[in-house]
Parts: C-alpha cells; structure tokens; sequence
C-alpha cells in the first residue's frame, strides 16, 4: 500500500521485476533490478559439475531463521541417507532453532555447518549448488546474481503474499521451484534433492536460468537514475 501511495507522488519508480511494472503510473517505471552489493556484479555463468562434486545446500530462513524450513529439512535427512557422502549443509536457522537442528545433523551424521546466522553472504552463495530459502526481493536479487537454482519457500504472512508473487517469477523462468509454507515436509524437500543429485543437465539448467534473471548492474543502474533525476532538476 505505501509503495502505491508513493509511486503517485515520486518522479521515478525502479522495480527489480517487469511483472510489477503494472502496480505504478507506467511512465514513472524502471526495471533495474534490487540493488545489492557491488561485490556479486563478480558473478561468473554458471559451469558443469565435475562428476564427483558434492552438492552444496544453502538453507536460509531469512535474519531470523524459519521453523517451518528448519524442521522440513531435517525431516529431509533420513529420506536421503544414501546421500550422505554427496551432500554438504550450511544451514542458517535463526537464534531458536540453533540447538535443535545441529543435534538433527550430529545425530544422523550428517556433514553440515549450522548457525543462527551468517555474515559472510557472498561466499556463502559462491559455494552453493542449491539455496532453500524464503523469496524475500533481496535474498531472490543475490540468488540470481549468483546463478543460483532454489527451493523457495515464501513466508505465508508477507502483505498481499508478495513473496509467492516474487518466488513465482524465477519458477515460471525456470531458476527454482515453489513450496507453499503450509505444504513444505521433509519428504518434498528430499525429492528436489534427489533430483539434482540425479540430474546435473537439469541442475545446470536451472542454474543458467537464474543467472539469466539477475541483474548484476543494479546498483549502478539505480544510481544512475538518481543522477539523471538530480541533473534534470539543476538544468
């Protein structure tokens, strides 16, 4: 609702996808992306997985971590033991959860690093091959700068579910596939797994996918904007 308001009275819109361009005065509208850090403009197209190469998940709940995502991936574990030797978790869980989802991984001997929270976001992404997250606007910006393929996972309160609206875009282009919150369990979370590990020419798909998607420039593209806006107002 603020963000209409404010598209009436502001001289520029900038919007990180085309599909929201018909929420604002159409003139006012630019598609630069979300911007993000200068760092992930660095971002190499993604490259065939060597045959041995573990699967790197990135499991994400948002600063605070997600109890739903949290308990569906440790339901995963058992699902995939045949997987153990395959694949490797950095799993951030939020302060709650921290205890309970390392105990999941130590009890099954699972390979992972868990923390209620990760600072170093960019090597974090670089060293992953599948990020399970919810579809906030800046962790789908860095996701897709990255190249990255998803599971998301859209928070079910976010106003007007504008994260199923968001997830909804990188599914329909192919980067990722959507989870509805009330329908996430371990089972589903092991099948997607499974998948990758099972087909790599699908794996890489996605990945190219979602590197197509994101906008690397999108900070400089911002910028601009505001210059453009600051000359025409000094002229």
């Amino acid at each position: 609702m603020t963000n209409r308001i404010l598209g009436k009275w502001v001289d520029r819109v900038c919007i990180s996808f085309e599909e929201a361009r018909s929420f604002f005065p159409d003139n006012k509208v630019v598609v630069t992306g979300n911007m993000i850090r200068k760092s992930f403009s660095k971002a190499e197209e993604p490259q065939p997985a060597e045959p041995d190469q573990p699967l790197n998940v990135l499991v994400l709940g948002g600063s605070q971590g997600a109890r739903s995502i949290n308990r569906a991936v440790t339901a995963a574990l058992e699902p995939l033991v045949e997987f153990k030797n395959r694949v490797r978790w950095t799993h951030q869980t939020g302060e709650a959860d921290t205890e309970t989802v390392r105990q999941s991984y130590e009890i099954q001997n699972w390979q992972a690093e868990v923390a209620p929270f990760f600072f170093d976001m960019e090597s974090r992404y670089r060293q992953a091959d599948l990020v399970i997250c919810r579809a906030g606007a800046t962790t789908l910006a860095e996701i897709t700068a990255c190249g990255k393929p998803s599971v998301l996972i859209p928070f079910p309160h976010a106003t007007h579910n504008h994260q199923e609206m968001n997830a909804r875009v990188l599914e329909a282009a192919g980067a990722g596939v959507v989870i509805l919150d009330s329908e996430v369990n371990g089972e589903i979370i092991a099948a997607h797994i499974t998948e990758m590990l099972r087909n790599p020419s699908l794996r890489l798909q996605r990945a190219r996918a979602s590197f197509a998607l994101g906008r690397r420039d999108s900070t400089r593209r911002v910028m601009e904007q505001c210059l453009e806006l600051i000359e025409r107002r000094a002229a």
